[in-house]
């Protein structure tokens, strides 16, 4: 049997709450292809989120324990925007057959807590490790569990060394004893920045998030095709609703929308219900491009979509239309 092993790098795109920690095992499966081709396989993270925000572990891509691949993952956590950007860096160990393709996965997540069920879940595109070249995508599901399929990482496991309690003094020490006179500044600690993923720049910290937007590396599907602007507006109101439709005849168009370089909406099928996007902007005068990317063109060729935005208690209405050459972009601009 001809296993295709898949290893998964992870942009994990969270809303969960600043004290939410999600050091721990997270398992569950990825699906690629579409259809009846759709294909199963099985997916285990092992995070390890440093004080510094950044982030280690190694992913499981497997249909079985003896078939695999593992690797190594670095990332950064993002605290006042509660965003994860994860990426796998190096390929450790692979037990698979002959045939085997081994990719890397860029995934796109949510977090949600049900009960007592924490999951993450969303959708991933890959590349190959030969050559860089496409590789497919699909969707993410994991929840946190208590127990690998694996080995545990040292960081799941390493515990805190016992202290032994410090022996009383005698009577001679404590008449005897003065507390101890500083007569030097302590030196002063140099940040780590090592921690730091690989994928965003050593810079300053922003001084307010209400200044300063947080940079996504562009998205390579992005710069393989021209991003032609259709129309640029302005808003004073912080909530934007963007609605699309099929623009014309039903014909299978289905688009991937771009949120300033993040996904938001994952290859949807264009029809009469609308697909749905809402972004609340938190920065002033801040720049908000939505870019249509096309995943097919459909039976009828372009891929046309009818956007309806609404927001400051406006209603624009905009045909849209995108290809395999040319994006779709509208920008809007949020002035309180």
């Amino acid at each position: 049997m001809k296993y295709k092993l898949l290893f998964a790098a992870c942009l994990l795109f969270t809303s969960f709450v600043h004290a939410q920690n999600i050091t721990g095992i997270w398992k569950g499966y990825f699906l690629t292809g579409l259809g009846m081709f759709r294909e199963k396989y099985n997916y285990e993270v092992q995070i390890n989120q440093l004080p510094s925000k950044a982030l280690r572990g190694v992913t499981y891509s497997y249909h079985t324990t003896t078939f695999y691949g593992k690797a190594l993952l670095k990332g950064v956590y993002n605290g006042s925007t509660k965003n994860i950007i994860f990426k796998e860096d190096t390929l450790v160990e692979m037990r698979a057959g002959f045939g085997t393709s081994p990719c890397l996965f860029t995934c796109y997540l949510d977090y949600h807590k049900i009960g007592t069920t924490e999951s993450l879940e969303g959708t991933f595109t890959s590349v190959r490790v030969s050559d860089g070249g496409d590789c497919g995508g699909g969707t993410v599901y994991l929840e946190r569990v208590q127990e690998s399929d694996f080995h545990k990482e040292d960081f799941l496991t390493k515990k805190q060394p016992a202290t032994r309690p410090a022996a009383p003094p005698t009577r001679s020490l404590v008449q005897k004893a003065k507390p101890p006179v500083i007569t030097r500044k302590p030196p002063l600690l140099k940040k780590d920045t090592s921690q730091l993923s690989i994928q965003q720049p050593i810079t300053k910290p922003p001084v307010t998030e209400d200044t300063v937007p947080r940079r996504v590396p562009v998205p390579p599907a992005l710069t393989k095709r021209e991003n032609s602007l259709v129309r640029k507006i302005t808003t004073d109101s912080p909530d934007i609703k963007i609605d699309l439709y099929d623009n014309g005849e039903i014909d299978g168009d289905t688009i991937t929308v771009y949120h300033n370089n993040e996904v938001v909406a994952y290859k949807k099928l264009l029809g009469t219900e609308p697909v749905t996007i809402h972004v609340k902007a938190t920065a002033k005068n801040s720049l908000h491009e939505f870019i249509m990317y096309a995943d097919n063109l459909g039976k009828i060729p372009p891929n046309t979509a009818l956007m309806v935005i609404t927001t400051g208690g406006q209603r624009y209405e905009l045909s849209i239309s995108s290809s395999l050459q040319k994006n779709a972009k509208v920008v809007i601009q949020y002035q309180p």
